[in-house]
């Protein structure tokens, strides 16, 4: 079942649950962020945290699987500052267990979410290499380190 999170009392119980398991630990030990590993108690008030400050703005979506929560997506709705149109776009998305059909299940729900709201587009964060080499060239040029790809889908 995928519900969508609306109260930070709420977001914050399932947060506790998920970082009870071992498998969001070992993926946070794997996230080698170029700015810094991944501090799971840090994370976790800054999800609560955009909940509180964004409101309705702030769409979270968990999925559970017999009462435990087994993945969850939190993006932010807000108006592109290049071309005006609306998107959410994804801070976190992430399975506290090996299968990634909860994954697949809270996706399928954020897509209806944005055709029901009118929402433009969808953008997700991927943390790898790839891109360009020419951009990456530039900004390796200039003391960047690549760090994510932005995969965009249109829904409008």
């Amino acid at each position: 079942m995928v519900k969508r999170i609306t109260q930070a009392k709420e977001l914050r119980i399932v947060l506790e649950k998920m970082e009870n398991g071992d498998f969001l630990k070992k993926i946070c030990a794997k996230q080698k962020h170029v700015a810094g590993d991944w501090n799971l108690n840090h994370l976790k008030e800054q999800l609560c945290q955009l909940h509180l400050v964004f409101k309705d703005n702030a769409v979270i979506f968990v999925n559970f699987e017999n009462d435990t929560p087994t993945s969850i997506f939190a993006g932010l709705v807000s108006e592109d500052w290049a071309c005006g149109k609306t998107g959410l776009n994804e801070i976190i998305w992430v399975s506290s267990t090996r299968s990634f059909a909860g994954g697949i299940k809270v996706l399928q729900e954020i897509e209806k979410y944005i055709v029901e709201k009118g929402i433009d587009f969808l953008s997700c964060s991927y943390m790898c290499n790839g891109g360009d080499p020419r951009v990456q060239m530039f900004y390796a040029n200039n003391g960047f380190r690549l760090d994510t790809l932005n995969f965009v889908k249109s829904y409008k």
